[in-house]
């Protein structure tokens, strides 16, 4: 539930932290159905998790970790989940200490235990003897949150002996195996995005000489990590990742330049004239989880790790413009776990990565990708407005104006987008009109062709509109996507389906519906955008049918 119906962060991981222990979400069914729970939904039913946690804020009046309407009604009697709920932790404190919900802790463990949290993060539940004396609980309700929990242990194999548990004789040796830093490597190549590459200055060519490496993220372990992370021997950073890549006789130097948030002290900074000598300058900027992220551990913010602002900080900024100002060529890698808004900085740098906290291989990963050993295939899971102004309140879920479902103003980055080495072109559409009897999947197919001279992944992506509803819908909607390798000069035929429960709409109660009417299905390399298109993002290709 914390990561859909009752998210704390929403289109940027942020909002002032007081709302997060007293906030009441007030949303409308169709949008708590149709936006907030179906990612959530498809956890639960098909990849069967066994444990669920509550978040720390209200929705519709009921406290998340107490709420019949999450915990019973929609993830055990819609859903058939069959695991065990667990608090956030302190979150049970919050319904008499910010929610204000009831008197105390013990009926705030009687309200949450009797909901269907199973577990508290925390000690509340230390109450519930005091609950049970009171007659605000019996022992019922003790024995079925015992239950779920019991069931959890032993399918971990917790009362099996250890010979039976394929765990137990694991040796931790396996954690940091070289077959897992090559997936974490993987990963980490996979996932980067790149969001702009002027004049092809990327990947970097043989004539660069002399690269500076700078900026905050550059030798940070931190920027690596994100938070809630294991540590181990083998970590490499940005800049150890770029000096270990470039080729012989490439001198590579590297100063931090400025800091994360703060101005700097000096007057003096010989980042700034050194960058100005070299053929190519790679500032690893962004946000760290210093700044975003678990309270407690972003120690740089005053709000407990949530963001306020999306731009990039202000000392950032600053120190990018210097650089820029004496005529460098700047590839900006970012590294971060939210949207960031770049205001001119976008105009002064020639390429632009975003890495997000890429893991213990990060640095080799970022090498790779910038030095061309692996084509750049990530796309933006979410958009990047140009502005914070341009998203609605953060006290406010209703959709209109939100994600790049329902959004209208033009984003920095549209959702979806991601650029390669290479240049990809999709043909092969079917555009001859196609009527569907209703129950029905469309099948589709769509052809795939590397047009560029280096082989590249590429993440189609599948978008339905309902042009003929009846209640508000999506503008666009991520149906499905598939990731393939094309080489240059390679077609590759893609076969999709349209199912059924794709061309539903929920009406206002949250229940879905098919209608009869005109849809239009969108295949390409991006969400369905202008901005996408003005930005490099191949030309897609589309479809109308109708459901009868």
């Amino acid at each position: 539930m914390k990561a859909a119906a009752c998210a704390k962060h929403f289109a940027v991981h942020s909002g002032p932290e007081k709302l997060r222990h007293s906030f009441n979400a007030k949303v409308s069914k169709r949008d708590l159905y149709g936006t907030y729970l179906p990612a959530f939904k498809k956890l639960v039913t098909e990849a069967k998790v066994e444990a669920v946690m509550g978040a720390y804020n209200r929705l519709l009046d009921e406290p998340c970790c107490a709420s019949k309407l999450l915990l019973q009604d929609i993830l055990r009697d819609e859903w058939g989940f069959k695991g065990h709920v667990t608090s956030d932790c302190w979150a049970l404190t919050n319904i008499h200490k910010d929610h204000k919900v009831t008197n105390g802790p013990v009926e705030s463990a009687a309200l949450a235990l009797k909901a269907g949290c199973d577990i508290s993060c925390g000690c509340t539940y230390d109450h519930l003897g005091e609950a049970l004396d009171l007659g605000l609980i019996d022992e019922a309700d003790i024995d079925r949150a015992l239950a779920r929990t019991l069931a959890t242990h032993f399918k971990l194999g917790m009362f099996d002996p250890p010979e039976m548990v394929t765990y137990a004789s694991m040796p931790m040796t396996v954690v940091g195996s070289e077959e897992h830093r090559r997936l974490a490597h993987d990963a980490a190549v996979k996932s980067i995005v790149l969001l702009k590459n002027k004049d092809n200055i990327l990947p970097i060519k043989p004539a660069v000489r002399s690269i500076f490496v700078t900026g905050p993220a550059a030798a940070s372990l931190d920027a690596l990590l994100g938070n809630y992370h294991g540590m181990n021997d083998t970590m490499v950073t940005l800049v150890e990742g770029l000096v270990g890549r470039a080729p012989e006789g490439v001198k590579v130097d590297y100063r931090p330049g400025c800091l994360w948030t703060q101005s700097c002290g000096s007057p003096i900074n010989w980042a700034v004239t050194e960058s100005s000598e070299a053929d190519l300058v790679i500032v690893c900027a962004g946000t760290s989880p210093l700044m975003e992220g678990e309270e407690g551990e972003s120690i740089l913010t005053t709000e407990n790790g949530d963001r306020s602002d999306i731009a990039l900080p202000a000392a950032q900024v600053d120190y990018i413009k210097q650089i820029a100002t004496g005529g460098a060529k700047i590839v900006l890698v970012l590294t971060g776990g939210s949207p960031v808004a770049l205001g001119e900085i976008e105009e002064m740098v020639q390429a632009i990565v975003f890495v997000w906290y890429p893991g213990q291989e990060g640095g080799r990963a970022v090498a790779n990708v910038l030095f061309g050993d692996s084509a750049p295939s990530g796309k933006l899971p979410l958009t990047f407005p140009k502005s914070l102004a341009d998203l609605p309140p953060f006290e406010d879920y209703d959709m209109t104006g939100r994600t790049y479902r329902f959004a209208t103003a033009e984003p920095l980055f549209p959702f979806g987008f991601g650029l390669s080495y290479t240049t990809f072109a999709y043909t092969g559409m079917d555009r001859k009109p196609v009527t569907v009897e209703a129950g029905k999947s469309l099948p589709v197919t769509v052809t795939v062709t590397n047009i560029g001279e280096v082989a590249g992944e590429e993440v189609i992506q599948f978008y339905l509109s309902d042009l003929e509803a009846s209640v508000p819908v999506p503008m666009h909607n991520l149906i499905g996507f598939q990731r393939v390798h094309v080489k240059p000069g390679e077609s590759m035929k893609v076969k999709f389906s349209v199912k059924p429960e794709d061309m539903m709409l929920f009406e206002e109660d949250g229940k879905q519906k098919l209608e009869p009417g005109k849809f239009r299905l969108t295949v390409g390399g991006c969400s369905p955008s202008k901005r996408g298109r003005s930005l490099g993002a191949p030309e897609p290709v589309s479809m109308v049918f109708t459901v009868k």
